[in-house]
Order: structure tokens, then sequence, then C-alpha cells
């Protein structure tokens, strides 16, 4: 993941000047901010999701997962809007669910990744999609 997470840093930072008329490039600064964050964010969340699949009623787990997010997260609360009617404020369990089984397959995928570190293959696979 890394290397990946520095691609995208260095392309950042070398496709966009500095400095612009003399002045200091905000939005460069803005993207690399942006890229960091999503970045921490990636490194903040847990990295041992194979056990929250124990059972399919096991929906603490799920939400222990996310590390910062509790289980009360999915407690329903009712509540009035302005216009008086009552409306659900629970919090979607099923978009969490999928996002830890997302999660899951992709560090799976990463897991099992075949990496190629054999130069002259890579060149001709490079060579094969960009002729």
């Amino acid at each position: 993941m890394f290397p990946v997470c520095m691609k995208d840093l260095t392309f950042i930072h070398l496709g966009n000047p500095t400095r612009d008329d003399g002045l200091i490039n905000c939005e460069k600064l803005r993207m690399m901010a942006k890229e960091i964050r999503y970045i921490m964010n990636m490194s903040s969340s847990s990295y041992d999701i194979s056990n929250m699949f124990d059972s399919p009623t096991s929906h603490p787990q799920v939400f222990a997962g996310f590390g910062h997010q509790s289980t009360t997260d999915s407690v329903g609360t009712m509540r009035r809007n302005h216009t008086g009617v009552r409306s659900s404020v629970m919090a979607n369990a099923k978009r969490i669910y999928d996002e830890a089984l997302m999660i899951k397959r992709v560090k799976t995928y990463l897991n099992t990744a075949e990496i190629i570190e054999d130069e002259n293959r890579l060149l001709a696979l490079t060579n094969q999609c960009e002729p």
C-alpha cells in the first residue's frame, strides 16, 4: 500500500507547481493534505478483520472492526423534524456492514496478490499494456 500512496503524493508534488505567478499554490497543498488525510484514515482502521464474521449475528464485532465506532451507533432514536413528522435517525447498518465486507475483500486480495519483483517481467508486462 505504501508504494501506491507514495506514487500518488509524488504525482501531486511533481505534477503541480509549488508557486504560481509568485504565489503559493494552495490547491496543491489542499490536494496533498487530502491525500495525507486519506492515508491516515486507512491506517487507523483495524487490520485484523478476519474474526469479524465468525457468526452471522455478531453485529458488535462488525462495528468493532471500525475502531472508532461503537456498538451504540446502531441504536435508533426518534426525533421530530421541523414539519413535526417523526423520522428514524438510526445508523444505516447495511451500509456499515457492506463497508466492513469490502474492507475484508480488499485485505484478502492484498494478502494473496502476486508481487512481481522481476524487472524484466515487469517491463514486458508494461510494454504489453502500453506498446
